[in-house]
Order: C-alpha cells, then sequence, then structure tokens
C-alpha cells in the first residue's frame, strides 16, 4: 500500500475507501489495474502491484 500510496497518479481514493471500508480484496483488484504507463501495460509494474496484493491480503513477504 505504501508503494502505490506513494506512486503518483496511483489513483488512491478508491482503492483508500475500500481498505477503509475493510473491503481489502477489492481495493487490491483496484491495484492491480493501475499497470499502465502512457497507455501501454508495464510487465514490470504488473508484477509489482501482484507482490504488493499478495503481501497485503496475506501479511507474508516472500
Amino acid at each position: 500500500m505504501v508503494s502505490y500510496a506513494y506512486t503518483p497518479g496511483g489513483g488512491g481514493a478508491k482503492t483508500t475507501k475500500r481498505v477503509n471500508d475493510g473491503k481489502h480484496h477489492e481495493a487490491m483488484i483496484e491495484i492491480k489495474r493501475h499497470v499502465f504507463s502512457k497507455g501501454e501495460k508495464v510487465l514490470s509494474l504488473a508484477v509489482r502491484r501482484d507482490a504488493e496484493a499478495r503481501i497485503f491480503l496475506s501479511g507474508e513477504y516472500k
């Protein structure tokens, strides 16, 4: 969440609201949608978002 919130243009308002409402799974789905730069999907960003969601939901850092 910290990396996502720090990234400019992260679109965090929806995600933050979902987290605050206890809708953690929905928030992580939203985070995984933010993997584009200049209209193109960035693979390294998609991998990072997947890892961030996994860490947030499981509490395990691998």
